[in-house]
């Protein structure tokens, strides 16, 4: 597959673990009418995969979440295989969506080396934490090329954010088909220029954690005060706006002068974090998991899954929406 040829559909689609990221992943790839073929090892994850996707259909149609697809349309783009050989067959890209298991991702990697026959395949891994260099070294030359993480958001479906963070030795065109075919179907992907564990979102994402947990180990916040800061404060904005385009728009002339303005006493506040966070103990995880289920019981958390991402659709419908109004301006 070409560069140019990334965009060009219906491209073949293997999709590598059946449980919710594939399942997911499906979903992104067959309502941009790639055909996707799917894999588990495990038979009953195999059996469950098609009734589990056509559960969702009704309300991704309602929502306007499978690509103007019918549900009958949209099944007709995946097929789950009874084996990796058959799942493999006229492929353009292999999305492996594996537990996060070094262990278990360099034996599947190993023998998908061995199965497939073409250098022009792109192999990426869905892991969240695991660089590429780490499950790829011991692989042949000709295929660790072709090896890449692209690391979604879940569900990806509904969040279309994917990280793209090639190994040191991965193809330079590998990257740019990737990037090309996660485009082609809707995501937005972001590339990493290094490796680095955790990646981007994560480490974004632990930062904001380990403040978090620290505010409610130190007796500072309630749980449900710190969840209602992001919920009904800076998740707000940060849904449209990055960090930085926030400073931006915080200060008359930019960046620049809000570094001026406000950076004396943001240095002032890191510094403060740093001498005063400690490490959480099992007491905090105790309340913190105490509130939750204040709001909900451990029972109803699929439940809760599901609204979730019933409000993820409506969010990134509007924001759908939003881009195109400003497009026509």
């Amino acid at each position: 597959m070409s560069t140019s040829s990334a965009t060009n559909f219906p491209a073949t689609i293997a999709i590598v673990g059946c449980g919710l990221v594939g399942r997911c992943w499906a979903i992104v790839f067959g309502r941009a009418k790639c055909l996707v073929r799917m894999y588990d090892q495990d038979p009953v994850a195999r059996a469950s995969t098609t009734s589990m996707l056509s559960a969702l259909l009704p309300q991704l149609a309602a929502k306007g979440m499978l690509g103007g697809l019918s549900s009958d349309s949209f099944m007709a783009n995946i097929t789950v295989c009874p084996s990796l050989e058959e799942c493999l067959l006229g492929v353009t890209h292999v999305q492996e969506c594996l537990p996060e298991d070094l262990d278990l991702k360099k034996r599947f990697f190993q023998e998908l080396s061995g199965k497939i026959e073409t250098d022009t395949i792109t192999l990426a891994s869905s892991t969240s934490n695991l660089t590429c260099s780490s499950w790829s070294q011991g692989l042949p030359e000709n295929r660790r090329k072709q090896c890449i993480v692209a690391h979604p958001i879940n569900p990806p479906h509904c969040i279309p954010l994917v990280e793209i963070v090639p190994a040191p030795w991965t193809c330079p065109d590998t990257t740019t088909r990737v990037m090309a075919l996660m485009r082609a179907v809707g995501q937005v992907p972001v590339l990493l220029k290094k490796e680095v564990i955790g990646f981007a979102v994560n480490r974004l994402q632990y930062a904001l954690l380990e403040e978090a947990f620290s505010l409610v180990e130190r007796g500072i916040m309630s749980p449900e005060d710190v969840d209602a800061v992001m919920s009904d404060g800076l998740g707000l904005r940060w849904s449209f706006l990055g960090p930085f385009e926030t400073i931006d728009l915080n200060a008359p002339e930019g960046v620049r002068q809000y570094e001026m303005f406000y950076g004396q006493g943001m240095r002032s506040v890191l510094r403060d974090m740093k001498a005063t966070r400690s490490d959480w103990t099992d007491l905090t995880i105790r309340e913190i998991d105490a509130a939750m289920r204040r709001k909900y019981p451990v029972e109803a958390i699929s439940a809760q899954r599901l609204r979730r991402d019933e409000r993820l659709m409506a969010l990134s419908l509007h924001k759908r929406q939003q881009e195109q109004q400003k497009s026509k301006l």
